[in-house]
């Protein structure tokens, strides 16, 4: 707000046009007399805005009017320059105890207060220092400050901290660009903070996965921001990017990747910065934790590797975290390729993007792809032995189905997205999973002797498998001109072999009782036709039902 009036520019909405409904939020803000006075449309739009900024930051009517007299009293004096130190002091002098709901509320905010006071003014070590700290105390002592203290004294108090904010407001910038305070380095940790909470404002309050319809237009009075917090317009792409991604981690609201996608986007194709932005924004540091020791890192180089190293670490188990929200896995992919992947180059870290033609890039996605399909399999077999007692039927054959599942959720959803960057991803995926059940299936085979039920069950569903893999791998290896490419194919679970001696030996054991019971059915059978029209006898219904008992073993295995 004191931004806004400092500025003295009318704020420029994204879209003038009359929406048909307006933001749920401003229901019931304004009272009938302020519907009844006329409004030139802008500034009904511009306290429209204004209304939903309290509302979001959730500011009670009559705490928002307090502070816009105080501000526009500040704005009224003509200062030079605005920062966040001179905001402070004239509120702490215009706003009091009885302006708010109950003392701790006003507590919380004095000492919030107070805290900016000290963050901002004790940053440079001299006799001012612990001057500004004695009066910050006496600020947060609320009892000494309402009770003990006289309005004099409490004037006297507000004047000599603002007599050091002066003085350090009068420092030149750091780096000479034109704007610049000496609060945009001194203090950027409290101005990086103070700009996400104003950024968090876009999701509404009602539905946090959501941003309000007004979000673009919010988004142009923050902006009015940047010269008091020393944001630039690379910052600005860097943490809105930012606040999104972290909305998407908390709520999995639909759009926010995208959105955060789009934004860093933005930054990492904007045009190079000049000489002196380039220094002002290389001096931005955060301490980030790397393999074991703590580096001072570049604030959107740190924002780009907390987005990519979870980028990194979802891709590790795309089954598992894309498996119900595809569009992200196709987000997420093309958030690592334009950002790149976090690598150590001689203690610091690095981003190293990915390209289709780059060998490093391969060799991530092929782990990508290993990873992923490992700890997919890994999963289903964990649950087999629980799942065959539920469903009455042996493990493997459960098995098989569930790795059929994974093989065409490979295909359908994440191959087409990997084909493009990396071809090879589905054979290596049906290579694994074709892999992984041949070693459980090996152990099984070795100790089959007779045609058993559990036989009848795991070698149907074996064969199955082994086929629908074979013809994925075949396929995609056709459509990638890669038949010739690789020696290594896959090695077939020699079901025929292993069910013809079966078969053979079930048939010879069989064949005697066949014998037996169909000269029976001669013996004690006249063949004397039941009619005229029915020509057979009463018995061949009992031959065929036993030849259908001899063969159902049979038609089960295919």
């Amino acid at each position: 707000m004191a931004s806004m009036f400092f500025s003295g520019d009318e704020v420029h909405v994204a879209d003038d046009r009359k929406k048909e409904k307006g933001s749920k939020l401003l229901s019931g803000l304004k009272s009938k007399k302020e519907k009844m006075l006329p409004h030139h449309p802008s500034l009904g739009r511009h306290s429209a805005l204004m209304d939903i900024v309290r509302v979001q930051m959730q500011i009670s009517e009559a705490m928002h009017a307090c502070i816009r007299r105080n501000l526009l009293q500040l704005v009224a004096r003509k200062i030079s320059q605005i920062d966040l130190p001179h905001i402070s002091l004239e509120l702490l002098n215009g706003i009091f105890k009885s302006d708010f709901p109950n003392e701790k509320s006003y507590m919380q905010w004095r000492s919030r207060e107070a805290n900016i006071l000290e963050e901002l003014l004790c940053i440079i070590a001299n006799s001012m220092t612990t001057e500004v700290r004695s009066h910050v105390a006496k600020i947060r002592d609320t009892k000494q400050w309402d009770a003990a203290m006289s309005p004099s004294e409490r004037v006297a108090v507000i004047a000599s901290i603002r007599q050091v904010a002066m003085k350090l407001s009068s420092l030149p910038g750091k780096f000479g660009i034109e704007g610049e305070t000496f609060y945009w380095t001194a203090g950027y940790h409290l101005n990086i903070r103070l700009y996400l909470n104003l950024l968090f404002a876009v999701f509404d309050i009602l539905e946090e996965g959501q941003l309000i319809e007004e979000a673009d237009d919010l988004l142009s009075i923050i902006k009015l921001t940047w010269s008091t917090l020393g944001i630039t317009r690379k910052m600005h792409n860097a943490l809105y990017g930012w606040v999104l991604f972290q909305q998407f981690l908390e709520t999995d609201g639909d759009g926010l990747l995208e959105n955060a996608v789009l934004e860093l986007q933005k930054l990492l194709s904007a045009a190079e910065d000049d000489d002196k932005e380039e220094q002002y924004m290389n001096s931005l540091l955060c301490l980030r934790q790397w393999n074991g020791s703590e580096l001072k890192v570049r604030l959107v180089q740190t924002i780009l590797l907390s987005v990519t190293s979870w980028c990194d670490s979802v891709l590790q188990d795309y089954h598992l975290h894309f498996g119900q929200k595809f569009s992200n896995f196709r987000m997420v992919v093309t958030m690592v390729f334009e950002v790149g992947i976090p690598t150590d180059d001689c203690g610091e870290i690095k981003l190293t993007k990915l390209n289709a033609s780059n060998q490093n890039s391969t060799r991530m996605l092929k782990l990508y792809v290993k990873r992923s399909t490992e700890a997919a399999y890994s999963r289903v077999a964990s649950k087999m032995d629980l799942e065959s007692k539920v469903e009455r039927t042996h493990p493997l054959a459960l098995l098989a189905n569930e790795l059929k599942l994974i093989a065409e959720r490979e295909f359908k959803v994440f191959y087409p997205v990997l084909r493009e960057c990396f071809p090879e991803s589905m054979r290596i995926s049906v290579f694994l999973l074709h892999q992984f059940y041949g070693e459980k299936l090996k152990p099984f085979l070795k100790g089959v002797s007779s045609l058993s039920e559990d036989v009848k069950l795991v070698l149907p569903a074996a064969d199955m498998l082994d086929h629908y893999l074979t013809q994925l791998y075949t396929s995609v290896m056709e459509a990638n001109n890669m038949v010739h490419s690789f020696s290594q194919d896959l090695d077939h679970y020699e079901i025929g072999e292993m069910s013809k001696p079966l078969i053979l030996d079930w048939a010879i054991s069989q064949h005697a009782h066949i014998l037996e019971w169909t000269g029976r059915a001669f013996d004690i059978e006249d063949w004397e036709p039941l009619s005229f029209h029915q020509r057979q006898a009463a018995s061949i219904v009992e031959v065929f039902r036993i030849i259908e008992e001899v063969h159902m073993p049979l038609r089960q295995l295919y």
